[in-house]
């Protein structure tokens, strides 16, 4: 991945599409697999790391979205654990 604010906010928006499905069947009581997620996030995590000054300020909102999307689809995480031991 290009350490760039382009590369990166292109990346953090391919994510969001991802986690808005996620979220979407999650909500709907489907099972998710975001088995290579981690890697897409770190991945993405590690480039942003690699930006400056502006460049880093461009990408802090879409990246705190991101992150906010990420910690709702946890938060449903249990509850889809909950469901499944429940045979639901």
């Amino acid at each position: 991945m290009r350490h760039d604010a382009q590369a990166v906010l292109a990346t953090a928006q391919h994510l969001e599409g991802l986690l808005t499905v996620a979220l979407g069947l999650a909500e709907g009581g489907r099972r998710i697999d975001l088995s290579g997620l981690d890697r897409e996030i770190a991945a993405l995590c590690l480039a942003a790391l690699g930006l400056r000054g502006a460049e880093r300020r461009q990408c802090r909102l879409p990246l705190l979205s991101l992150q906010r999307r990420v910690e709702v689809l946890q938060a449903l995480a249990p509850q889809d654990a909950a469901r499944r031991k429940r045979g639901g």
